[in-house]
């Protein structure tokens, strides 16, 4: 895959994976939290999602980007948070979203060594 193919690629499956993020986001924990709850569970979320933009940018690590992806949908369960249980469909969204921003981050690497060399 050519240097301008893969920042494209990257670039399309980051943002894929952050709108599928927010939207399960909002779909999940959005619809019961009051209105003080619910800025704490949004503002949580993105600075989860920030936090996995700066790894992007400054230290691609496919490990971390999964692990924050992971949180930013798991984190709502803490009990005093809202405490929804789990169930089969968040737990598989979790891995795919996980594996999806994983991926993103590969193609961000590859395209990061292509460049330096």
């Amino acid at each position: 895959m050519n240097l301008k193919l893969t920042q494209l690629a990257f670039f399309a499956l980051a943002l894929l994976t952050i709108l599928a993020d927010i939207f399960f986001f909002e779909i999940r924990y959005m619809w019961y939290v009051e209105v003080g709850l619910a800025y704490l569970l949004r503002g949580t979320l993105f600075v989860l999602l920030g936090a996995i933009i700066a790894s992007w940018v400054a230290y691609p690590s496919r490990v971390l980007v999964a692990t924050l992806a992971a949180t930013s949908l798991l984190f709502p369960m803490i009990p005093g948070l809202g405490g929804v249980p789990p169930n089969t469909v968040l737990l598989v969204t979790v891995a795919v979203i996980a594996a999806m921003m994983a991926g993103a981050t590969q193609l961000r690497m590859q395209g990061w060594k292509k460049k330096l060399s």
